[in-house]
């Protein structure tokens, strides 16, 4: 059981320091998120969030900061609490907005490895066919400039959970219904 246990943490660890290494550039040079093709639109999203946690309310209703300032009502078409939401939390709660917008890349980075990962263990049941997928996943060309290029937060999100879908598929396909 310890052994077991040990290489849990060596993957864990690993996996911490691969998510460090993928932000990375974000870390050297924080301004590549600022001038991405979709900061302008989740920006000022995040930043309504953000205002109204600074105000004292935790649901907005409308949004002021996007559409010219015309009033809009939030969270309609787009998961803004989803992706948004812990970036304005963390502004709120480290003062800036790239500690902000690392610290939020980092933990989707980790959860992309770790739930990648859970995805094939749970199809494969063998721990090196799920190291290899999660780590050529996670560093894939596309995530790589959905991430820093675009900086497209819905896009990330899914490409978190995507791993989970398929291995969903999988399962009901081989009729493991009850997993």
């Amino acid at each position: 059981m310890l052994r077991k246990q040990k290489q849990t943490l060596l993957i864990l660890l690993g996996f911490i320091i691969l998510s460090l290494i993928f932000i990375l550039p974000i870390l050297v040079h924080p301004e590549i998120l600022f001038a991405s093709d979709d900061f302008s639109f989740h920006m000022p999203r995040t930043l309504s969030l953000y205002n109204t946690l600074k105000s004292g309310h935790l649901i907005p209703n409308f949004d002021y900061s996007a559409f010219g300032s015309y009033g809009s009502a939030y969270n309609l078409f787009y998961p803004y609490l989803l992706n948004s939401y812990p970036i304005a939390i963390f502004r709120l709660f480290l003062g800036s907005w790239p500690t902000a917008y690392i610290i939020y890349y980092w933990i989707v980075t980790l959860s992309t490895l770790l739930i990648a990962y859970y995805a094939i263990l749970t199809i494969t049941k063998a721990k090196l066919p799920a190291l290899i997928f999660s780590v050529i996943y996670t560093f894939s060309t596309y995530r790589i400039i959905d991430s820093f290029f675009r900086a497209d937060l819905g896009e990330l999100f899914v490409i978190t959970a995507l791993p989970l879908v398929f291995c969903g598929l999988e399962l009901l396909i081989r009729g493991d219904y009850y997993k």
